[in-house]
């Protein structure tokens, strides 16, 4: 594995900027009695323009990136049984959800912004076809697919950074997600 100093070097400048930057930040900063929260003004106009990463964000971005020797990442999977599930009926949910929350459309900017797409393709669940399968067969699929996204680190500057897996004729649909939707 890389030195932290190696891994700095293969920064983009922008990127090294940023970072000193925001470590210079966090050497200043002075701890206060906390006033009133900030007052958030919504602006549904700009909502497609580049904004910052909240601290945690930033956190979670550091932590993913590769910088430091452990990669701590925040990730979701979970498995849903559904019975008599309908697969059409589900897709277009979740395109529905998609559509109706902005920030399941982020990506992270290589300057270290946030932003939300303004459009993104029809999402498509991933479906495993397992009927030509034996059952040791299906059962290592299955085990290799849910091991794959139980651990994966979805990539931040791409959409999307959720992924929804089913296997065919089967009644569970697997789900994994970025952290750093938050």
């Amino acid at each position: 594995m890389d030195s932290i100093n190696e891994r700095l070097n293969k920064l983009t400048s922008e990127q090294r900027a940023l970072f000193e930057k925001l470590l210079a930040s966090k050497k200043t900063a002075t701890f206060e009695e906390p006033s009133a929260p900030p007052q958030i003004v919504p602006d549904p106009d700009a909502r497609h323009e580049l904004f910052p990463l909240t601290d945690i964000q930033q956190a979670q971005w550091f932590g993913r990136s590769g910088l430091f020797d452990i990669t701590v990442a925040g990730h979701g999977y979970v498995e849903l049984e559904c019975d008599g599930m309908d697969l059409d009926r589900i897709q277009t949910a979740l395109r529905r959800i998609i559509a109706d929350n902005d920030q399941l459309r982020m990506v992270v900017r290589p300057n270290l912004q946030q932003q939300v797409l303004a459009e993104v393709p029809d999402y498509q669940i991933k479906i495993y076809d397992l009927r030509e399968m034996s059952e040791d067969e299906a059962d290592a699929q299955l085990a290799s697919v849910r091991d794959r996204m139980s651990h994966e680190i979805l990539p931040a500057d791409q959409w999307p950074i959720l992924r929804f897996a089913h296997p065919f004729e089967a009644m569970t649909v697997y789900e994994s997600t970025s952290a750093s939707i938050c």
